[in-house]
């Protein structure tokens, strides 16, 4: 009774509080971003959980074979797609044999070790997301790691510490960009070089980056002659070399993977490959070194990666050396070839066909495998201990074609999937009050007893027949149990959007929020409930707080539920389709961009046959936008043109409309814009580096413009926010950017000439839904994480920092979204009615978000994986940034003393 009591007395102060608090527009928008953030963090926690979250204590296992190297030499190219490295490999031997031009060839030393017969080649299937860190992690480790850990960015030290192949090696020698190699430089004997970050600069020339990698290689083995320790741990068993050439990444950035500057960073990345194996062979003579060379990630055509696009998503995957397959020839039925085939083509015979025309190789020598079958296959090589968490699959064919060394590899595996598999059940028993074990535990641990038993009869071709197989068989014993609260989880996230979408209508419909002790009682029996049961089933404290938050919101929705159904219920017909229309249009303009174009088209003719014909022709021409290509690498001669239209075209406006004192100020601060980015173009295509002083001329004008709209009031604030948005878009464009701002800022003066007295919240709310997720879509992005290119902020930032760029980025990203809220704002009339304008626009986001949300999957190719999670993320970044803009919007267009008069 006495716990009964607290909890309610607590649970009463606190929704007292939280009322108030919600009441209020900040305090709503503080919750619903925390809200948002909450439940985005959950989806990813539900379908992409990381697989050392749940296991531990785990045993590792090597294979009892002897080691086929005694070295091993890793080399990963950032950012190099599989065409890319095999078509610049052909393109050597075309050449050669043609009598071309040396200068013609990008891979000619891959190329040749592919041709004399003395290598094995694939392709690698990364994972999304397919960024650098994640997968450096996969190739490593062999495990991956959940979208949400793509938050900690290019942290050193991960959040949570899993087993790599370089801590079972004797020493570790890596060379490379510090975000990667410091990832794995916490193990004592793993010794890091490191390039400064100062030359990691993206207006130079991007090959500076791997020079210096092989620069440093050079120095370290020259002193290791005359340094006897240094040479005693070099000549131990177990060493690795790990190489991390970060050129061919910068270069896809800058110029994309078919310009000129990419194809000459291929090039010298497959010298400093050439350079490293000589000094390395030249050094030890005893050819007991295995190399292998793969990426971390792709490159789109367009400069940019995160996706699971095929460009994205395939990578080569070369090995030559000590213990190598020379002869490798595949079955067309092994490793599940349709996983890999279907993601570029619609048959394996396509796939076939692709190969033997493009990259002139026999498709049956091409052995394709995932990042965590790299690290079980650079273990299975020295005969090291298998990374405890890995997810891989040890690609045998890949070894030597010596039986009893592959099926000890094989049977390595098998325990190392076994372990996990036991050691995620004494997990989960322990903690779940109700445990449902696996179902298919009795028969894998029968299958583990019959490859041990065939292994000790020296059987290896059923080890080699059904190793794959039981392998995994445990692989879905650790799905299992990872994912043990799946389908609870799913109607749990189900339940907070729809509870938010519900609790939003309130907040324009429902009365004023006054919660009582029945409130209170609520949230108690909620308490009462949810905690003792994700307690009793193990889950974890995030799981609770994604269970309790929808609870808090219950009473407001019971409260004022009945006003709220009145209101719906006298909606029209009309009103509801043209709501369904939008959402429909948005929905699908994930999936194809071009479904934006028919609303604006309509609504466009529709105004142009009412009489107004700037909204009308504003309309169609904003439509057309989404129907253009997506843009890539800079375009000079769509950027300046594009601001010469912007500045002819508000020139023209502000002197029909009488507006002659925006005039000065926005043509000086305009064509200062644009003089800045013909001058950097000009200064970043010398590969000299951006001057200082070009940088801070952008980045003077950058903050002029934002600080001119506070010297207009009245009829010409809009416009003039309008006006000095552009200067920041022309700096950031690389493309026809600005264009698309000029059509839409048209577009929004005509709708705020046609301002009402009487606020119509519901079409207003609907109007603002539609032209955000436009604006996005409208100035070149696609639904994908890999649409915020670093190109667009190179006019401000040349060096690499993630805080800087990433500001840019989401700068950028708000440009038009903020001319779009200060439209909503002008048209609402007070700060009040604008509130409810957004507090609706999110309920209808939200519908959208729990779209994409059922449409989640963590099966099939990667290509449906990334874009099913870009979907869901994309909406709910979308959402958060609405409520934030919310604020900012009102300080840009100096509401804040209309603010304090209500």
């Amino acid at each position: 009774k006495a716990t009964v009591s607290v909890l309610y007395w607590s649970n009463k102060r606190l929704m007292r509080y939280f009322g108030g608090l919600l009441d209020r527009p900040v305090g709503y928008l503080f919750v619903s971003v925390v809200y948002h953030l909450l439940y985005t963090l959950c989806a990813l926690d539900v379908y992409f959980r990381s697989p050392i979250q749940d296991v531990g204590g785990l045993v590792p296992y090597s294979s009892r074979a002897a080691p086929l190297a005694k070295r091993l030499v890793f080399v990963t190219l950032d950012g190099a797609p599989a065409d890319a490295v095999f078509k610049g490999a052909v393109r050597d031997l075309v050449s050669e044999r043609d009598g071309e031009s040396p200068q013609d060839a990008t891979m000619s030393f891959i190329g040749r070790m592919m041709e004399r017969g003395d290598s094995c080649w694939g392709v690698t299937h990364t994972h999304v997301p397919t960024e650098s860190r994640p997968g450096h992690v996969a190739l490593i480790a062999g495990l991956y790691e959940d979208p949400s850990a793509v938050t900690t960015g290019w942290q050193a030290n991960p959040n949570m510490s899993f087993d790599t192949v370089w801590k079972e090696a004797s020493h570790v020698w890596q060379w490379g960009a510090p975000e990667i190699v410091n990832i794995f430089s916490t193990v004592p004997h793993v010794q890091t070089y490191a390039f400064p970050n100062e030359i990691n600069d993206f207006s130079q020339n991007p090959s500076n980056l791997d020079a210096w990698v092989t620069s440093a290689m050079a120095d370290f083995f020259a002193t290791a002659r005359s340094n006897s320790t240094l040479m005693n741990d070099l000549n131990a068993d177990r060493v690795i070399f790990f190489f991390h050439l970060l050129g061919m990444d910068s270069a896809g950035h800058r110029y994309g993977t078919e310009g000129k500057g990419y194809l000459e960073t291929l090039r010298h990345a497959d010298e400093c490959i050439s350079k490293i194996t000589e000094t390395v062979n030249s050094f030890y003579g005893d050819e007991q070194t295995v190399f292998v060379v793969t990426a971390d990630h792709g490159m789109t055509r367009r400069g940019s990666h995160g996706d699971g696009s095929p460009e994205e998503t395939r990578v080569p995957l070369v090995l030559y050396g000590s213990g190598v397959n020379k002869n490798c020839k595949t079955d067309t039925k092994h490793r599940d070839p349709v996983r890999f085939w279907q993601e570029a083509f619609s048959s394996i015979e396509e796939e076939y066909a692709y190969t033997r025309k493009e990259w002139h190789r026999d498709p049956l020598t091409r052995l394709d495998v995932e990042p965590a079958d790299v690290a079980m296959l650079l273990a299975s090589l020295l005969s090291a201990p298998l990374p405890v968490h890995s997810e891989g699959i040890t690609p045998v064919e890949y070894l030597a074609d010596h039986p009893s060394v592959r099926a000890h590899a094989l049977y390595a595996n098998v325990q190392q999937a076994a372990e996990r598999v036991r050691g995620a059940e004494a997990l989960r028993r322990s903690r779940s009050y109700y445990f449902v074990p696996w179902s298919d535990q009795s028969s894998a641990g029968a299958a583990l007893l019959s490859i041990e038993a065939a292994l000790n009869e020296q059987d290896y071709a059923f080890v080699a027949e059904h190793g794959e197989r039981v392998i995994r068989l445990f692989h879905e014993g650790s799905a299992y149990y990872r994912t043990y609260d799946h389908l609870f989880m799913i109607a749990a996230v189900g339940f907070a959007y729809i509870t938010w979408g519900l609790y939003s209508t309130t907040m324009v419909y429902g009365t004023e929020i006054t919660l009582d002790s029945r409130a209170a009682a609520v949230l108690m029996v909620a308490y009462m409930v949810v905690v003792p049961v994700a307690y009793a089933q193990g889950m974890t404290w995030r799981d609770s707080c994604y269970l309790l938050a929808p609870f808090h919101l219950l009473p407001c929705i019971m409260q004022n539920w009945g006003s709220v159904l009145r209101v719906l219920k006298a909606g029209s017909f009309l009103r509801y389709a043209c709501l369904t229309m939008c959402i429909v249009a948005v929905a699908l303009g994930f999936h194809h961009r071009e479904a934006f174009t028919l609303p604006l088209v309509v609504v466009g003719l529709f105004n142009v046959a009412s009489g107004d014909v700037m909204v009308g022709m504003a309309a169609v021409s904003c439509g057309v936008f989404t129907l253009l290509p997506c843009v890539g690498s800079d375009l000079l001669f769509i950027v300046v043109p594009t601001g010469m239209v912007q500045g002819l075209g508000g020139l023209a406006y502000c002197l029909a409309k009488g507006h002659t004192s925006l005039v000065a100020p926005f043509v000086l601060i305009l064509s200062a814009s644009v003089v800045v980015a013909y001058s950097d173009y000009l200064m970043q295509t010398s590969d000299d580096g951006l001057p200082l002083a070009n940088q801070l001329a952008a980045w003077v004008v950058l903050l002029l413009s934002l600080a001119l709209p506070q010297r207009y009031k009245g009829s010409e604030r809009l416009l003039h926010a309008l006006l000095c948005l552009q200067p920041p878009m022309v700096l950031l464009s690389v493309g026809y950017e600005p264009l698309f701002f000029v059509c839409l800022s048209f577009l929004l003066v005509g709708v705020e000439g046609r301002r009402r007295d009487q606020v119509d919240v519901f079409a207003c709310s609907v109007f603002l839904m539609f032209l955000v997720y436009f604006g996005f879509f409208a100035t070149g992005n696609i639904a994908s994480v890999s649409s915020f290119d670093l190109p667009s902020v190179y006019r401000l930032q040349t060096h690499f920092d993630k805080a800087i760029m990433g500001a840019l980025l989401i700068f950028k990203l708000w440009l038009p979204l903020i001319a779009i809220l200060a439209t909503a704002l002008t048209l609402s009339g007070t700060s009040r009615t604008f509130f409810s304008v957004l507090s609706l626009s999110v309920a209808f986001s939200d519908l959208i978000t729990f779209f994409f949300f059922t449409t989640l999957r963590n099966t099939g190719s990667w290509k449906q994986i990334g874009h099913s999670i870009s979907c869901f993320v994309i909406t709910n970044l979308l959402t958060i940034i609405l409520t934030v803009l919310w604020g900012l919007t009102r300080v840009y267009m100096g509401h804040e003393e209309s603010a304090k008069r209500e």
